[in-house]
């Protein structure tokens, strides 16, 4: 990108909460070295084009999963939550037969598949990339 477009790409890229890990010179353009969240990158090619004029690139690679702030996942969960349908009502027999005639020996399985939700959830991970501008 152009000198006069780096205060604004890494402005952004820090609002993204982005990471810079340096700039280098090449010629009359600059290149800015940043880990940045997946899902702070989704349309940021036109957000750089922007910025810049048109006269700015930018490419990106997958570097790393990281934890996701608490913050975030607390908003992640409660989107998920909202759309998700309500959930049955629970029964005594968690919805399998008294018998099941396909299990050897006709009995239930011993336990239901688990389900992540609330404080049993492992903790939620969010991509990050590894981008030049």
């Amino acid at each position: 990108m152009p000198d006069d477009c780096l205060g604004k790409i890494v402005g952004d890229l820090s609002g993204r909460r982005g990471k810079i890990l340096g700039m280098d010179n090449a010629g009359r353009l600059q290149v800015v070295k940043a880990l940045v969240p997946a899902a702070e990158l989704h349309h940021y090619g036109t957000v750089v084009r922007s910025l810049t004029g048109g006269r700015g690139l930018h490419s990106e690679k997958f570097s790393h999963y990281e934890e996701m702030p608490a913050e975030f996942e607390r908003k992640v969960v409660e989107e998920a939550r909202r759309r998700r349908p309500p959930l049955p009502p629970p029964t005594a027999t968690r919805g399998y037969p008294k018998t099941c005639r396909h299990v050897r020996g006709g009995a239930a399985p011993s336990a239901p598949a688990r389900v992540f939700g609330g404080d049993s959830a492992p903790p939620s991970r969010t991509g990050w990339f590894s981008d030049s501008f």
